[in-house]
């Protein structure tokens, strides 16, 4: 599909050039325009065929309209409707400058919802502000019951009970700490115990210590003293040296106790600081926790605009926490609110002045703007309903004006400005009246211009203009006179279908490519005159390739591969003349390679298959790539050797069908010639 729209566009810029070409007298010829068509990937296009001097003016303007613009459904056409559907809209943007495109379905619904009992809105707000007073004197139960309250009314939709919800998880979290800081305070009272029990251990060790040294000193004196009755009696006792004294046993066992005691002390000392540590760490993981979640919340409420819930939760914030400044992300959101909250407030009031002063823009924009910043504002639930549809009267006739505007119904716009500057008393009609009576003067000199233009017999410039007179008014009375100068005449396609049937009886392709886009608009909706067309336009596409080809393979020095290419495309449309006139001249430089497939060919007609091989295998010896001389060896070889045969006729349809379904460029060509080149020489 892109394909096609690129040949059409690149055709339409092709035909207008050419038209202007044949009016000044110059022609190009017919290979240059071959090449840069095949540069731009389309089929080449052949030099425009003058107008007869019989062609009337009314068929020169109508060719123009469905000849040269672009058809419907291409691309250009449709970058022109979305260029115009984006010029429209910008203006009605500009002559409706500060209202909105569209409404917003939920302000929609709001402004068609009836107004809330102003007793219960009154109680509504009491709560809040009692809730606040009690926030203040530090009475967070009490203010949690009023939430609990708040969260009843319709409005609210419970959010009150949400947040109430939340104070309570952060008690929670609260006295969480509070035990934490309770098991804290007994270890540490264990701690202090394990102190004093490791002190005392600690003195009784020492004293028993001494003891035990100045008992050995002792018994080291007295032992030198009995040293020579103890030589005398050693060979009746000799085993009495290794026996510990009594004493001594005792006196070492008691101080191994106390030691093992001072540690075991030492150690419940230890395992309850770690105890406590633990404790503080998660007492600091669990305020920490509780205030982001808290904080964040808080940003949820802001950010869904429950700006008297964002105030509240801030004074519980400020409460439960008693730090006495807010972070400050929470404090800007908490003083944005309280701000909103006034604001709406003072808002509403103004709303209902101007509504009593009939200056409905006004107070549209000024409750539009409330409601974007607040739409769950008690004071909103209290604008009366009455109130409220006429904003919504007065939207509807701006969308209608915008709508005017996009469909240029000028006529309509007048009468629908006028009535709205009676009725509303701040509505400014100056932008849209301006821009009505700018484009009804450029419609009609649009119109002056098309008339002077046809006068003068330019004729492309005069339906140009026609055009642009149209797009910009579509309304404009005369449009229709104008119109019945310009059509008046015969159908026009009734006559490119008989030129068709001629052209393609005649197979005068090129004719049919000259004019493929009249044609084209002639037999839309007529399946086989389509499919004609279509094998017209292919056909003259193939050839077209093939004399570009072969032009670039005599460029290369190759005139048996350029005649090669000529004289395949000429067996699918021998009556071409510039085909065969290009072959003609190819075979005089390729004579030796043409003579050698001629007479193969002839001999294999008359059932010569041996001689028909022989002339084969010559042809191809001058020209190793060539297609036809490898498609003869292979075709007589099978008949030689009894194999089955695909008949030359047969073989040709299925080599034009596979021809149809690829789509080849110069370059691509080129390549091949190359890759040719190099299997040849291998």
């Amino acid at each position: 599909m892109r394909v096609l729209l690129g040949i059409l566009f690149v055709s339409i810029f092709w035909g207008y050039a050419l038209s202007q070409e044949a009016k000044n007298g110059g022609e190009k010829g017919g290979g240059e325009k071959a090449g840069k068509a095949k540069a731009a990937g389309n089929a080449p296009e052949t030099t425009e065929k003058e107008a007869s001097p019989s062609e009337t003016a009314t068929t020169s303007a109508l060719d123009y309209l469905f000849n040269r613009k672009a058809k419907d459904g291409s691309a250009v056409d449709k970058g022109n409707t979305i260029a115009e559907a984006i010029g429209t809209k910008a203006l009605a943007d500009e002559a409706l400058d500060g209202v909105t495109r569209e409404i917003d379905p939920e302000f929609e619904s709001y402004l068609n919802a009836p107004e809330q009992n102003p007793e219960l809105v009154e109680a509504y707000n009491e709560m809040l502000d009692e809730t606040v007073q009690h926030l203040r004197e530090r009475q967070a139960y009490d203010a949690i019951a009023n939430l609990y309250v708040l969260g009843r009314y319709s409005w609210d939709a419970r959010i009150s009970d949400q947040l109430a919800n939340r104070v309570m998880a952060l008690r929670d979290a609260k006295m969480s700490q509070q035990r934490l800081e309770s098991d804290n305070k007994t270890l540490e009272e264990k701690i202090r115990v394990a102190n004093y029990n490791a002190d005392a251990l600690a003195e009784r060790v020492q004293k028993q210590e001494a003891d035990f040294q100045r008992r050995q000193s002792l018994q080291a004196r007295k032992a030198n003293s009995q040293n020579q009755k103890d030589n005398q009696n050693n060979n009746n006792n000799r085993n009495s040296a290794f026996l510990p004294s009594p004493e001594q046993s005792q006196q070492a066992v008691s101080s191994v106790m106390g030691r093992l005691q001072l540690s075991e002390e030492y150690f419940k000392s230890l395992d309850s600081r770690a105890r406590v540590r633990l404790n503080e760490r998660e007492m600091e993981q669990i305020e920490k926790q509780a205030r982001t979640d808290f904080q964040q919340y808080i940003g949820v409420l802001y950010e869904g605009q429950r700006h008297h819930h964002a105030v509240l939760a801030a004074d519980f914030y400020r409460v439960l926490f008693g730090d006495g400044d807010l972070p400050t992300e929470m404090a800007s959101q908490a003083t944005a609110a309280a701000e909103i909250v006034g604001r709406i407030e003072n808002d509403v009031e103004v709303f209902k002045y101007k509504v009593s002063k009939d200056q409905m823009a006004g107070a549209s924009a000024i409750l539009q703007e409330a409601f974007s910043l607040s739409k769950n504002h008690p004071a909103l639930r209290l604008v009366d309903r009455e109130e409220k549809l006429k904003v919504a009267d007065y939207l509807a006739d701006m969308q209608r004006l915008r709508n005017m505007i996009e469909a240029r119904d000028f006529g309509a716009l007048e009468s629908a400005l006028e009535r709205l500057e009676n009725e509303i008393r701040d509505f400014d009609g100056t932008k849209p009246r301006s821009l009505v009576n700018a484009v009804k003067r450029e419609s009609d000199m649009r119109l002056g211009m098309a008339k002077l233009a046809a006068q003068q017999g330019e004729l492309e410039k005069a339906l140009e203009e026609f055009k642009a007179a149209s797009q910009s008014w579509p309304d404009n009375p005369r449009l229709t006179e104008a119109s019945n100068q310009f059509f008046e005449t015969q159908d026009v396609m009734n006559q490119s279908n008989d030129e068709f049937d001629r052209a393609y009886a005649a197979e005068d392709y090129r004719l049919i490519f000259e004019q493929q886009l009249a044609f084209a608009t002639a037999v839309r909706g007529d399946a086989e005159r389509e499919d004609q067309l279509r094998e017209a336009l292919e056909t003259v596409k193939a050839a077209e390739l093939a004399l570009e080809k072969a032009k670039l393979l005599e460029r290369n020095r190759d005139p048996f591969g350029a005649w090669e290419a000529v004289e395949l495309a000429a067996e699918d449309w021998p009556e071409d003349s510039e085909l065969n006139r290009r072959r003609a001249d190819l075979a005089i430089r390729a004579s030796e390679f043409v003579s050698a497939v001629s007479k193969a060919r002839d001999a294999e007609i008359t059932g010569d298959y041996g001689f028909g091989l022989t002339w084969y295998i010559n042809a191809q010896s001058k020209y190793p790539a060539s297609q036809l001389a490898n498609e003869g060896i292979s075709r007589l070889t099978d008949r030689v050797l009894g194999r089955p045969v695909m008949e030359l006729e047969e073989e040709k349809e299925e080599k034009r069908s596979s021809s149809n379904d690829s789509e080849s460029t110069s370059e691509d060509d080129s390549e091949t010639v190359e890759d040719e080149k190099e299997d040849a020489s291998a």
